[in-house]
């Protein structure tokens, strides 16, 4: 092969392999955490150190909002059983072309308008209402329950985010990599604002793009626990997995907290070299 196609072939190699920025390959002590995750998926961890109690008022709000959820199905399904059990009896024991035979058609009209908005009521209820409270309690492997009952309500806590609907793909895939991605300037930026991640607790972060991984925020604890990682290994920074360069990490405001160490270190040169 001659020389100058055997150095075009290595730069298409280098480019092929090399980081999009910001995001810079993830160190190794990060691995019993990393290996966790979905490669699939976008996380952003922070440290939310809202005061404990603050964070307690917030979670009471889906507490009990959840709870009067449970007691309306309960009640709901109740006072309904009857009716059902009453349907299937009829439809059971008769011909349902009979059924309601003679009545005059304004009875049956309303008798069928009523017995359909039941049935739409019920399907809301089951449909839509009823996985809140299903997953906020029970589901696996874990949820908000869960994470509260093991993690408790602490000063400095660990968040985990997870994308939703969308992932690695659309970040790291394509042309347009990294920052040039337009899911990282409009999904992935406007979500670690440093107004945001200091005015809100980790549990009011969830909406259309953001998911709250639980599991991973009790694993993130434990770990932290354990003396396994620190909770500065979780300041505000952003996790992706490519296929070919493995798990990369964005710090978020590590450049502008090593602008200000440096700024701070001037002061207090010039202060001592002034005395």
């Amino acid at each position: 092969m001659p020389r100058s196609a055997r150095r075009d072939r290595e730069t298409v190699i280098s480019n092929t392999n090399e980081v999009p920025a910001p995001f810079t390959r993830a160190a190794e002590r990060l691995n019993p955490f990393l290996d966790t995750l979905n490669p699939a998926k976008i996380y952003i961890v922070h440290l939310d150190k809202l005061p404990w109690d603050f964070k307690r008022q917030i979670f009471a709000v889906p507490v009990f909002l959840n709870i009067i959820i449970v007691i309306i199905l309960l009640w709901r399904w109740y006072s309904i059983i009857p009716t059902y059990l009453q349907l299937a009896t009829i439809f059971i024991r008769a011909d349902p072309a009979t059924i309601a035979k003679g009545a005059p058609f304004a009875e049956k009209a309303w008798l069928t308008l009523r017995r359909a908005f039941m049935f739409g009521i019920d399907f809301v209820l089951i449909r839509i209402i009823m996985p809140w409270p299903i997953s906020f309690f029970l589901e696996q492997p874990a949820n908000p329950v869960k994470w509260r009952r093991r993690v408790r309500f602490q000063d400095v806590e660990i968040v985990v985010r997870e994308s939703r609907k969308w992932g690695a793909e659309e970040l790291l895939g394509g042309g347009k990599k990294g920052a040039e991605s337009p899911f990282f300037k409009t999904r992935v930026l406007p979500a670690v604002e440093r107004r945001m991640l200091s005015e809100k607790t980790g549990y009011s972060m969830m909406g259309k793009d953001w998911d709250l991984d639980f599991a991973s925020m009790i694993n993130a604890a434990e770990l932290c626990k354990r003396k396994d990682l620190n909770e500065q290994d979780f300041e505000a920074t952003v996790l992706a997995h490519d296929d070919k360069l493995g798990w990369l990490t964005w710090v978020v405001y590590e450049e502008e907290q090593a602008a200000e160490s440096n700024d701070r270190d001037k002061l207090i040169n010039f202060k001592v070299s002034h005395k």
